[in-house]
C-alpha cells in the first residue's frame, strides 16, 4: 500500500500574515497622517478634497495658498482668499447683511455695461439701483431699467415724473430748472392741494 504522508503547512502563512500587516501599518500611517489627522488633498473642480460619498463633485478644494472653494455640482460658487470672499452666482440672504468700515460693491467685469443692486418683496414692485453702461447712476421702479425714477451724472441729477420735498430746494451755486416736453415749468403745490 506504500508509506502514508501527512501534508502540514509551512511557515508561508506567518510571512504572508507579517506581510500584510506590515502593508496595513504602512497604509494606516498614511492615513494617520492625513485624512485621520484633518488634512485632506487638494482635489479638483470635478472632485474636490473633501466631497461626499453620493455627491463627489460637491465639496471644498483647495485652489492656491491660502486659498480654497466651495464646489457644488462640479463648479465653483464661493472662494475664500486673503483678499476676501468671492461668490459666483446668486447670493441669497435671509438675515442683513452688514460692512463695518468697507464696502458692499456691485461690480461688472466688462466696462460698459449695468450693475444693479436690486431690492425685491413678493407682491410689491421691484426697485433697484443700476449703473448703467455710461456710468450713470440710476434709481429704477423696476428690475429692468426702464422704469427710471432719478438719475445722477458727473453733469448733475434728473428726476423722472413728480418730485416731493418735505424740506427745502436749493440751488447755491446753479439753476434749478423744471421742465415739461422741454419747457420750463415750475408747479408750487401748498398743504391743502392748491397748484400755484
Amino acid at each position: 500500500s506504500g508509506q502514508a504522508y501527512t501534508i502540514l503547512p509551512s511557515q508561508s502563512f506567518i510571512r504572508d500574515l507579517a506581510s500584510q500587516v506590515t502593508a496595513l501599518i504602512s497604509s494606516y500611517s498614511t492615513i494617520a497622517s492625513n485624512a485621520g489627522a484633518g488634512k485632506f488633498g487638494d482635489g479638483i473642480i470635478s472632485a474636490p478634497g473633501i466631497c461626499f460619498t453620493e455627491d463627489t463633485d460637491t465639496g471644498i478644494r483647495r485652489t492656491a495658498s491660502g486659498t480654497f472653494a466651495l464646489v457644488s455640482n462640479g463648479a465653483d460658487v464661493l472662494s475664500v482668499a486673503p483678499a476676501g470672499v468671492s461668490i459666483t452666482g446668486t447670493a441669497s440672504i435671509s438675515g442683513i447683511l452688514t460692512s463695518n468700515s468697507g464696502s458692499i460693491i456691485a461690480n461688472n467685469s466688462t466696462d460698459g455695461q449695468s450693475s444693479y443692486i436690486l431690492f425685491r418683496n413678493a407682491g410689491f414692485a421691484k426697485f433697484n439701483i443700476q449703473r448703467d453702461g455710461s456710468n450713470n447712476l440710476k434709481f429704477n421702479h423696476n428690475e429692468s431699467g426702464s422704469s427710471t425714477v432719478f438719475t445722477l451724472s458727473t453733469t448733475g441729477a434728473a428726476v423722472t415724473g413728480t418730485l416731493s420735498a418735505t424740506g427745502d430746494i436749493t440751488g447755491s451755486s446753479g439753476i434749478i430748472w423744471a421742465t415739461k416736453s422741454g419747457t420750463p415749468q415750475l408747479n408750487l403745490t401748498n398743504s391743502s392741494g392748491t397748484t400755484k
